[in-house]
């Protein structure tokens, strides 16, 4: 086959790979953005579990108050092939509540014996489950 007639092909062939890779790209910032707000929903999702648990036991008993408003997440962000969102606190009774306080002394010299009020940690079974659900939602 004389070159004029390679060099059209070619150039036919770089164009077709080259629609189908942006066509690729295209589908994988479509996808990125999907997961984003599925992670971000199943976040939110999670911080109402957690508010529903420092309304009372297993939880402290804060059904309102400045505590329980303290709880939040943050909406996801991605960075090469992960997307993370986070559900915490930022009150500083947080990590008391959560752990416990059993003999440890204060800088005031009092010793304290609370036992520990677990707001978080019991909802990541239906943090995972919400995930599931929302990722499952995105990709249909």
């Amino acid at each position: 086959m004389p070159i004029n007639d390679i060099v059209p092909l070619m150039a036919s062939s770089l164009t077709g790979v080259l629609n189908v890779v942006g066509q690729l790209d295209r589908l994988v910032d479509k996808g990125t953005k999907s997961l984003g707000r599925a992670v971000t929903r199943a976040a939110a999702l999670t911080a109402t579990d957690a508010k529903a648990n420092a309304s009372g036991r297993p939880g402290p008993r804060a059904p309102t108050g400045a505590f329980r408003g303290s709880i939040t997440h943050v909406a996801a962000t991605s960075s090469g092939t992960s997307t993370v969102a986070f559900v915490g606190s930022n009150a500083p009774q947080a990590r008391r509540l959560e752990f416990g306080f059993m003999g440890m002394t204060d800088s005031a010299g009092r010793t304290f014996q609370q036992p520990p009020y677990p707001w978080l940690a019991p909802t990541i079974p239906n943090a995972k489950q919400h995930l599931r659900n929302e990722v499952g939602a995105a990709l249909r």
